[in-house]
């Protein structure tokens, strides 16, 4: 059919106020929400027209609402109808017809105002690529228009082009007086630094351009920050007042102010800015980091207690007033606001802890376990089960300790193993070996085929010389993890050290090694299977290279001995020495030199080290 011409303004009328209210109110798509720091989050609403509103002074990934245009010649009829027929897609939810719609007729009729609805569907829809190819025919059609060069540069920063970004900055700053140089620079942070210096240096010749524009110098400021040049940076922001910048200006000078290690200047100068009544929560929390960084815990305190009274029981901040508290003794405070964040239904896990850590500092032993207790499984999970079953081991034996984990196991059975661990290594760290290894034949009787487990049944049973036992864990282990450097090792030390099985042992070693090949104990587990195999030159060269990397009591006995056989006796006194300075109470020590020197002989080395 022949298109035929309408120039009903009315209809037309209609189309365009629909347009204005539906992309936001109908779809319930009115902006994005940005995280401060301290959690709480801010509604960023939609830019206005470039001559309706200041330049923005914090990143927006945000469009451009359209200016109303005139209508100019009338659309032709089968335009109209389609334009009705996206506005009703819209109202049905259904962005995707709309745009598609839209960016037919914004290309068929080089009309600004269905051009700019395009560009905000497109954003609204995240079609970046569509977005910016409708940008920039917006700025072809309206070159004029400063709202066609903000959707421009919008779309070319979020495209990473942010050369081609600027250049429309630089011509939205001659239209209109301002532009958002800040927010391009922001988005440059994962430039490589080739790209980053060509940028800089094409902002520092628009800043030539318009001097007294203190967008350009932080924008400057943010780039140089980003390539590590905080001095540079500082330069450029410490000549401005805070009035004079964005708030992201204000906070980067008081960074680079602590970078340069200028902290006192930095807390004056958020300071200057809030007792000038400017109350955004990052200043006050950023000055409240610097005075903790300071020492003046008091200071920091007050300003956590403003924010806190500015933005409600926040979490990070009840708990960093909270530990504020703690550190300067005022441990009934501490708790109140501990319980309080407990109140919230966030980070109880971490109150509960250092609940647990006042009441133990204070005495109050059974409170400690009551609230170490109630650490549920996390990042503090371990720790405060750790905590609270040493405490009980301490006050009731283990009896008390097995009861305790027992009813923890019940309440969080997914942790069982991990409680199984706990319990058996405090028995042992408590030098009760026969009773960890009744927890531990009961632990792999409900997870037989846990690694830690067995493995610390392994080291357990060498304790009781029960070699075929520690090789059978050990076995079993390497049965469904023939990689496990750590069973690898360990069995091939045994059988060198208790065993005849030397070359066996060396080939597990050798497997180890072959995995991280300079882990210390592993070297010095290949060293004591060469001189086991009658290798000394081979096993001295290991085991000294073991205790260069290692200072260890172990490997200072292994080394002291190859030294001993091989005449340097001096060399090997002075090795032991050092191994009972390491650890003065080591078994392997006391008997690798009682079996050399003889129990007397022994005692002496003892006794001229304490006498030093």
């Amino acid at each position: 059919m022949i298109a035929q011409s309408c120039s009903s303004g009315a209809l037309l009328g209609w189309v365009r106020s629909l347009a204005y209210a539906l992309p936001l109110a109908a779809l319930g798509l009115s902006g994005c929400v940005l995280q401060a720091p301290s959690g709480s989050p801010r509604a960023v609403t939609e830019l206005e027209p470039v001559a309706q509103q200041p330049p923005a002074v914090e990143p927006r990934l945000e469009i451009v609402a359209p200016t109303p245009v005139s209508i100019g010649p009338a659309f032709e009829r089968d335009t109209l109808y389609e334009l009705l027929v996206a506005e009703l897609a819209l109202r049905q939810g259904d962005l995707k017809a709309a745009l598609k719609l839209y960016e037919k007729q914004a290309r068929r009729t080089r009309d600004p105002g269905v051009i700019a609805h395009a560009v905000r569907l497109a954003a609204l829809e995240r079609d970046t690529a569509l977005g910016l190819e409708l940008a920039m025919l917006w700025v072809d059609v309206s070159p004029q228009d400063p709202n066609a060069r903000q959707a421009a540069a919008v779309a070319l920063i979020r495209d990473n082009a942010l050369e081609e970004a600027l250049a429309q900055l630089a011509e939205l700053r001659a239209q209109a007086g301002a532009a958002n140089f800040g927010y391009l620079a922001l988005q440059a942070a994962a430039m490589d630094p080739e790209a980053r210096t060509d940028l800089l240096a094409a902002l520092a010749e628009v800043h030539s351009r318009f001097p007294d524009d203190s967008e350009l110098a932080f924008a400057r400021a943010v780039l140089l920050e980003q390539g590590r040049k905080p001095e540079a940076a500082l330069a450029l922001l410490e000549p401005l007042a805070a009035r004079d910048l964005p708030r992201e200006g204000v906070l980067l000078k008081g960074r680079l102010l602590e970078r340069v290690g200028r902290r006192d200047d930095a807390i004056a100068w958020f300071g200057a800015s809030i007792d000038a009544g400017d109350e955004q929560v990052r200043l006050r929390y950023a000055r409240a980091r610097m005075y903790m960084g300071s020492g003046d815990l008091a200071a920091a305190q007050r300003d956590f207690e403003a924010l806190l009274a500015r933005v409600g029981d926040n979490p990070e901040i009840l708990l960093s007033i909270a530990l504020l508290a703690a550190e300067q003794e005022n441990l009934g405070e501490a708790r109140d606001y501990l319980e309080r964040l407990i109140a919230t239904g966030r980070r109880g896990d971490v109150a509960h802890y250092y609940l647990g850590e006042l009441a133990q500092s204070e005495g109050d032993l059974d409170a400690a376990v009551a609230a170490f207790g109630e650490v549920a499984p996390g990042n503090e999970f371990r720790n405060a089960q750790l905590r609270a079953s040493a405490l009980l081991l301490q006050q009731a034996g283990p009896d008390g300790l097995a009861g305790y984990m027992q009813s923890q196991r019940a309440r969080y059975p997914d942790e069982a193993a991990l409680l199984w661990l706990l319990e058996s290594g405090l028995l042992l760290e408590a030098d009760a070996p026969a009773a960890a290894l009744v927890v531990l034949d009961e632990a792999l009787g409900a997870h037989p085929d846990d690694t830690e487990l067995r493995y610390l049944r392994a080291l357990t049973r060498k304790q009781f010389d029960d070699i075929d036992g520690l090789e059978s864990d050990l076995r079993h282990i390497l049965a469904r993890e023939p990689r496990n450097a750590m069973a690898l090792n360990a069995l091939g030390y045994v059988l060198a050290d208790r065993t005849d099985r030397f070359e066996e042992a060396k080939n597990l070693i050798e497997q180890a090694l072959a995995k991280y090949p300079d882990e210390p104990a592993y070297i010095d587990s290949l060293g004591w299977v060469e001189y086991r195999l009658g290798n000394y030159e081979r096993a001295l060269e290991l085991l000294e290279r073991a205790y260069a990397a290692m200072p260890d009591h172990e490997i200072a006995a292994h080394l002291g001995e190859v030294l001993w056989v091989t005449g340097e006796r001096e060399a090997a006194l002075e090795v032991w020495r050092e191994g009972l300075e390491l650890d003065p109470d080591s078994a392997v020590l006391d008997e690798t030199m009682r079996r050399l020197l003889g129990p007397e002989r022994a005692l002496g080395v003892r006794t001229t080290l304490e006498s030093r």
